[in-house]
């Protein structure tokens, strides 16, 4: 396979979400990188998360436990990549268990200042198919939900 065709098909499956928030940077930012900030919204609608290890710095790593309503566990962990305070999260994600366990992604998180408020930008690539793409963007779309109302509101 050619770089360009390698390149398209990373392009192809790359989740995109962008995201404004009625809450400055700094207060978007810490819902992200805080245990008892994350612990409030993280997961779909009617998930909690009840394991949460951040070490927010480069090279340090993270791992997330989500229970669904029906009970299951689901375990997420990876490592930052790029940590800029208030501006900008890289970091890898890889699910610990399921169809997509073992699956290397990276999330790029980016915080605009917009007026008094924050576009958030999400790009999570190299996803392996179309349907890993919209399995992400169904469980990022109502995780930035639950975030919104912690944020006290949000405008697409």
């Amino acid at each position: 396979m050619s770089t360009t065709a390698t390149a398209d098909a990373v392009a192809k499956h790359t989740l995109r979400l962008e995201r404004r928030f009625a809450a400055p940077p700094e207060r978007v930012y810490r819902a992200f990188t805080e245990p008892e900030e994350l612990r409030r919204w993280w997961g779909p609608t009617g998930f909690t998360t009840p394991r949460i290890k951040l070490d927010v710095r480069p090279g340090g790593a993270y791992a997330l436990t989500m229970k669904a309503p029906s009970g299951k566990l689901h375990h997420l962990a990876g490592v930052y990549k790029v940590v800029e305070p208030n501006r900008r999260l890289v970091y890898t994600w890889s699910w610990q268990e399921g169809g997509y366990a073992g699956i290397p992604t990276t999330v790029t998180l980016e915080f605009l200042p917009e007026g008094k408020g924050t576009r958030l930008r999400v790009t999570h690539e190299a996803m392996t198919s179309a349907e890993m793409v919209d399995d992400h963007k169904g469980g990022w779309s109502s995780c930035l939900d639950r975030l919104a109302e912690l944020c006290k509101g949000a405008v697409r």
